[in-house]
């Protein structure tokens, strides 16, 4: 999960050292003490008889961090941990305390630490931009790469998504809440993007904050502590969104996701649906998978980040790796999950295609290349100066497929029996093609540097 930050008021230099120094010299220690540990142990490794030497090599498994506001333990992955034993470092950052007091503009709206109203569903419902604002902003989440996307069944949600501008009013609270997140989310991404706000209403920071206050609003106001359909998809969704927007220790994202944790084992998705009484259709036990899995992942990351243990790996969990199903596979209707297509895989095993097969279509690949209309056809790109980007990207793409065609057609005989009679062919024709790609990605790289053409 990228662990993006926004930036916050400017902070006056402080005297001493610069962190930017502390970190690199914090480095060059972690070196010199890794060898010296090493050291340590190889000169104990010839005798059993030394074990107050072997005791100090193990190294700690965390750090107990005493600060002027607060005491927390970090886990050794957790860079207060290495950081912990530069005195400078200390100074630095105990000093920052203080001045920070001064700056802060009042924190954010917290879905577990809220103690004002919520407002009510109409007013979340008055608060959503125009129709085409929304389905802009929903377009651009679903072709990005948010690591929640899995958590939705893409064509499902389409359908809830018309009911819902044909009646808002009949949607449920945390479904608004899950749309509401999903904005969030893909704001951010075009934020990052450097790409326009959709709704010129405002400012895209302030709402992209909206939104979340909205999505906390709405979760709210659903009672999640008793949930249903939707809680933990809306909870993902927000968490994904407290992870890329909160402050740099993102304790509140750990606390939030014991909650989410706790959630779905009220929900029973650490049970596989399989295995479990209920009336739990295939589509909805493939959804919880997905859920499950994707709630695993995240408090993996979570706690790594943070260094603190992983709750998740604690629980007694027997639920099955969601299966590697696209969208368009399986919908709320279907009475079984479909197979694994492995037709593929079985043919080739069983009937490779011949070298004579193979040659045949290097041949074709031969007169695609040589059909390619002149202006299609890949030049350097330091010679392209007045022709447009798109014809560039279009240029590349067909040189890409072709050279990509040809190392996969060839690469079999790439590796394995060296006396085969018909690799010398293959080997010259796939490095040759490796190559190609390889010179197309280095003028794309200088092509796109700072300055690049």
């Amino acid at each position: 999960m990228n662990s993006q930050q926004l930036a916050g008021p400017n902070t006056p230099p402080r005297d001493g050292p610069e962190p930017g120094n502390l970190v690199a010299r914090a480095e060059a220690l972690g070196i010199s003490s890794e060898d010296q540990r090493l050291n340590t142990v190889d000169s104990s490794s010839s005798g059993l008889d030394k074990p107050s030497v072997i005791q100090q090599t193990i190294p700690p498994s965390g750090q107990v961090v005493i600060g002027g506001k607060e005491t927390q333990y970090v886990g050794a992955t957790h860079w207060a941990a290495i950081l912990d034993d530069i005195g400078e470092v200390k100074e630095y950052f105990d000093q920052g305390e203080d001045d920070d007091i001064e700056e802060e503009t009042g924190p954010e709206p917290s879905l577990l630490f809220n103690t004002d109203a919520p407002p009510t569903k109409a007013k979340l419902l008055a608060a959503l931009p125009s129709r085409r604002v929304v389905d802009k902003i929903v377009q651009g989440y679903f072709h990005g790469a948010n690591p929640s996307l899995h958590i939705l069944h893409a064509p499902t949600f389409q359908k809830e998504y018309l009911k819902f501008w044909a009646n808002p009013h009949d949607i449920p609270i945390c479904w608004l809440g899950l749309l509401y997140g999903i904005m969030c989310l893909s704001l951010f991404s075009s934020y990052a993007a450097g790409e326009e706000n959709p709704d010129e209403h405002a400012s895209q920071m302030q709402t992209i904050r909206t939104y979340r206050r909205n999505c906390i609003q709405c979760i709210r106001l659903s009672d999640y502590t008793k949930p249903g359909k939707y809680t933990i998809e809306a909870m993902l969704a927000h968490l994904e969104g407290e992870f890329v927007l909160s402050d740099a220790d993102q304790v509140n994202c750990y606390v939030l996701l014991g909650v989410a944790v706790r959630l779905a084992l009220r929900m029973g998705l650490h049970r596989d649906p399989d295995r479990v009484g209920g009336q739990i259709t295939p589509f909805q036990g493939e959804m919880r998978r997905r859920l499950w899995a994707i709630l695993r992942q995240i408090d993996l990351l979570a706690s790594f980040h943070i260094g603190l243990p992983s709750m998740v790996e604690s629980v007694d969990s027997d639920v099955q790796l969601p299966r590697n199903l696209n969208d368009s596979d399986f919908d709320e209707d279907c009475t079984e999950l479909p197979p694994l297509d492995l037709t593929r895989n079985i043919c080739e095993f069983i009937i490779p295609p011949s070298y004579d097969d193979i040659m045949e279509l290097d041949a074709q690949l031969d007169v695609v290349q040589a059909n390619v209309p002149p202006s299609f056809r890949f030049q350097p790109i330091d010679s392209c100066i007045a022709d447009p980007a798109k014809l560039i990207i279009q240029r590349l793409n067909i040189a890409h497929l072709l050279c990509k065609s040809r190392c996969v057609l060839h690469r079999k005989y790439l590796v394995g029996n060296q006396d085969h009679p018909e690799r010398e062919y293959s080997v010259k024709v796939g490095i040759d093609a490796a190559m190609q790609l390889l010179n197309f990605q280095k003028q794309t790289y200088e092509a796109t540097r700072p300055g690049g053409s």
